[in-house]
């Protein structure tokens, strides 16, 4: 009985929560798209600049160039969006990602 009644208790929460976090409310998404980093153009056109940092620097093969590509092709089928890719080798990526942790991390990261 105790089981069935947490099982039941557990999965409501969990439905209450997935559905408080869907809000519709324009001036959230602004403000939040503002604290993180990313810019968005005041002319209403809904441009958006997202910042990556990966510690894939070689953009030409393997992992990198695969990370490249999706990075691309998002951007083709999404004109509004605009990706700025920081990418260093790893030692250089440990430092900067402890100097971004002291100031504000970008919006994407790659760990």
């Amino acid at each position: 009985m105790k089981r069935r009644f947490l099982a039941v208790f557990l999965t409501a929460a969990m439905a209450v929560s997935m559905t408080a976090g869907c809000g519709s409310g324009q001036g959230e998404t602004e403000k939040g798209a503002a604290e993180s980093g990313s810019s968005t153009d005041d002319s209403g056109s809904g441009k958006i600049t997202l910042k990556l940092f990966s510690n894939l620097p070689d953009r030409k093969t393997g992992q990198g160039l695969v990370e490249q590509m999706i990075i691309d092709e998002y951007m083709e089928e999404n004109q509004n969006v605009t990706i700025e890719v920081e990418a260093l080798d790893e030692e250089a990526y440990k430092t900067k990602f402890k100097a971004y942790s002291m100031e504000g991390m970008p919006d994407v990261v790659s760990i």
